[in-house]
């Protein structure tokens, strides 16, 4: 991996967790619908994804509905092992950045709950990705060129977003049954767009710095 000044990540599933605790809570709401007769993944996929009509008007509500204040009360861990990688790449003067779908205090919260919002430079919610602004102006607010920066992502928008800005992209498919599971759903779409890296984890970028 070549040196970079600058490394903007993605935010669910990318530095905080939140495949699993999603499916935690499903399985709490589940708990407390017996009459509903699916597994965690499948009401996530049915409701969050496909809106299927397996479910009455009144479920679908409370899962939402419930889901916002799930997240609002419960923050999301980190993956373990990434907090010191942070840490490191924070203290040697790489910039980090965040560039996110969700809500920007929502991350906000998450950063600050898990000790890590120090880190970040520049944080992004509510993107539109793979619209190439958020990107470039996150880019222009470190002041920091495209050849100098990669993006990390989960996600094949995010590879995307890198690519339209010529900016360096590293796919994270890390080593658990939630991401392996969407993997197999987005893994044509993620090779299509052709990133520069494949990581299971961001201890890899440790190699900017060393």
């Amino acid at each position: 991996m070549k040196k970079y000044k600058a490394i903007l990540f993605d935010f669910d599933n990318t530095i905080i967790d939140s495949g699993n605790f999603a499916k935690r809570y499903a399985n709490e709401f589940l708990d407390k619908h017996p009459q509903i007769k699916t597994d965690a993944a499948k009401i996530l996929k049915d409701i969050f994804v496909d809106d299927s009509e397996n479910y009455s008007t009144q479920i679908k509500n409370e899962f939402n509905f419930s889901w916002v204040k799930y997240r609002e009360l419960n923050p999301i861990k980190t993956f373990l092992e990434d907090k010191d990688t942070l840490k490191q790449l924070y203290q040697k003067g790489i910039k980090l950045g965040i560039i996110s779908r969700s809500r920007k205090e929502i991350v906000l919260r998450n950063l600050e709950k898990n000790n890590i919002i120090e880190y970040f430079e520049v944080i992004i919610g509510n993107a539109n990705k793979p619209e190439p602004s958020y990107l470039i102006d996150a880019l222009k607010t470190m002041n920091i060129s495209n050849n100098d920066a990669l993006f990390i992502g989960d996600d094949p928008e995010d590879i995307e977003l890198g690519n339209n800005c010529n900016v360096d992209t590293a796919y994270i498919l890390r080593n658990n049954d939630h991401a392996q599971s969407v993997h197999n759903k987005i893994k044509d779409l993620i090779y299509k767009n052709n990133p520069t890296y494949v990581i299971s984890d961001l201890t890899k970028l440790l190699d900017t710095i060393n």
